[in-house]
């Protein structure tokens, strides 16, 4: 039996229209344009960062020309503004000023003025409108600092705030164990230099100066450090701001000054205004003390307590005054 064959048509391979390209080379042209357009789209990001540093950095537009200080009383508000605009010059990210009002660093500044000026507290505030707003709230005086017959108002945390003088008086008079230590000025002596650091004398009439107490610093040495503070101890600040309250019941006790002395351990001396000098235990209950010394003027002085030198209420309930023949 014979095989039947299957005739089939052979076709010619056309090589002209065959696909004879490197498959390859599509992946190379498609990487190139894929850097070209990264390389676009950086330039691009890089022309839109650049527009947005000169916009925000460099542009005038948000440059700080304004500052406004509320709250400044006994100090200058020119003396703030020149704090400030010593940090406007500064340089941030070692280019631009601090002049513009997103680089400007109202923290720093804030800390330095409150620590200048010994204040309360300060804040600082952006405005948009090329503006700053300084609030400031003072620390009030407490008391009056007497040294070397110098006077000072001072904080209730013991720091010197403003050297003071009295209206009325031609010199300047502290008296110290019964004698008066009077400051004058020759017309022949050359001015002294002024340093840097000294404080400005402010002015202040008796009137408002009857409203603060006054503490004298007898020691040999000065109590005011280097940084402004008075080397007082909280603890005799405290009883002299309390016994200052106390008498203040008793019309017939006018406290002229509060004397501190180390020598006198644990020891507040009262020099009363035309009357003695009355000392009191920084340790004893301030009540007792008064009801001693009540008692003692009372019912042995009487008419005569103005004449005294001085009341030693330290120990106890044993009270010693002198002179002693003042008990007729």
């Amino acid at each position: 039996m014979r095989k039947r064959t299957c005739c089939r048509k052979k076709i010619k391979k056309d090589y002209q229209t065959k696909n004879l390209k490197n498959p390859f080379y599509k992946k190379k042209e498609k990487q190139k344009k894929a850097k070209s357009f990264l390389l676009y789209k950086i330039i691009f990001l890089f022309l839109i960062l650049l527009g947005l540093i000169y916009f925000f950095l460099v542009f005038s537009f948000w440059k700080i020309t304004k500052i406004e200080i509320n709250g400044t009383e006994r100090i200058r508000s020119e003396s703030v503004q020149d704090l400030i605009s010593c940090q406007l010059e500064k340089k941030k990210l070692f280019i631009f000023k601090q002049d513009n009002i997103f680089l400007f660093r109202k923290k720093i500044v804030a800390e330095n003025i409150k620590e200048e000026f010994n204040l309360t507290d300060i804040n600082i505030k952006k405005r948009l409108n090329n503006k700053l707003v300084v609030d400031i709230k003072e620390k009030p005086y407490a008391f009056i600092f007497a040294e070397s017959g110098e006077y000072y108002f001072s904080s209730a945390d013991s720091y010197i705030m403003e050297a003071i003088s009295f209206e009325g008086s031609g010199s300047d008079t502290l008296e110290r164990g019964g004698e008066a230590m009077i400051r004058t000025m020759s017309l022949e002596e050359p001015e002294p230099e002024i340093e840097e650091d000294v404080l400005e004398t402010c002015l202040v009439s008796m009137e408002e100066k009857d409203k603060y107490f006054i503490i004298e610093n007898k020691n040999n040495n000065s109590l005011v450090k280097d940084s402004g503070k008075i080397s007082l101890s909280k603890d005799y600040l405290d009883f002299i701001i309390k016994l200052n309250d106390k008498l203040k019941q008793y019309p017939e006790f006018i406290i002229e000054r509060f004397i501190v002395a180390d020598q006198y351990f644990n020891s507040i001396f009262v020099k009363l205004k035309d009357g003695p000098q009355i000392y009191f235990n920084v340790n004893t209950e301030i009540k007792l003390q008064i009801e001693n010394l009540l008692l003692v003027k009372n019912n042995k002085i009487k008419d005569d307590f103005n004449q005294l030198e001085y009341i030693d209420l330290r120990y106890g309930d044993t009270v010693y005054f002198f002179p002693e023949n003042i008990i007729k």
